[in-house]
Order: structure tokens, then C-alpha cells, then sequence
């Protein structure tokens, strides 16, 4: 995948490179980390809370996630895949 990924300690975002289908990429992310059972988004903050189990399931649900979002991707389908709105970018409202 064309992601980019801060390296700001102790939170970490990650920013999709597809132009016009980031947004529905990450909303996409979003909609399958919760199919899985994680409230997530696309920046995770790390604590001491988050033992070795919990990072490599978070991992495992975040890798699932990845091959649903190629899959749409590979298949110019990201849209079909969506069972709810594109989030938007909240700033977009006050910028020109």
C-alpha cells in the first residue's frame, strides 16, 4: 500500500497516497477495524497499557484491514465497499 507513516512518538498516524480516494481509504480502515473490534482510525496512540498480545492482535486486525482496502484498491471498487459515508475532512469547512 502508498502509506506514509509519522515517526512521532507516542502517536502515530498514518497518511494514505491515493489523491482522491484517501479519505474514502481511510473511512474504509476505519469501518473495518470496528468490524474487528477496535474503535481505531488512522492515528494510534501507544501507551504502557498495550502489551505485546494486545500490539500483535491490533497488528493482526490492522494487516486484515490492509488486504480489504487492496482489494478495493486493485478492484476500483472502495465505494461498494463502504456501508456508510466518505468521512470528510473536518478543516475543509474553513479553508478556502
Amino acid at each position: 500500500m502508498k502509506i506514509s507513516v509519522t515517526d512521532v512518538k507516542p502517536l502515530i498516524t498514518m497518511k494514505f497516497d491515493y489523491d482522491n480516494l484517501n479519505q474514502s481509504l481511510a473511512t474504509l480502515f476505519i469501518q473495518e477495524m470496528l468490524k474487528r473490534g477496535y474503535l481505531a482510525a488512522t492515528s494510534v496512540y501507544v501507551s504502557h497499557a498495550h502489551n505485546e498480545q494486545i500490539v500483535s492482535e491490533y497488528l493482526e486486525a490492522v494487516d486484515d484491514c490492509f488486504k480489504v482496502l487492496m482489494q478495493g484498491i486493485e478492484g476500483d471498487c472502495i465505494e461498494d465497499l463502504l456501508t456508510t459515508r466518505t468521512r470528510t475532512d473536518s478543516f475543509s469547512r474553513i479553508t478556502p
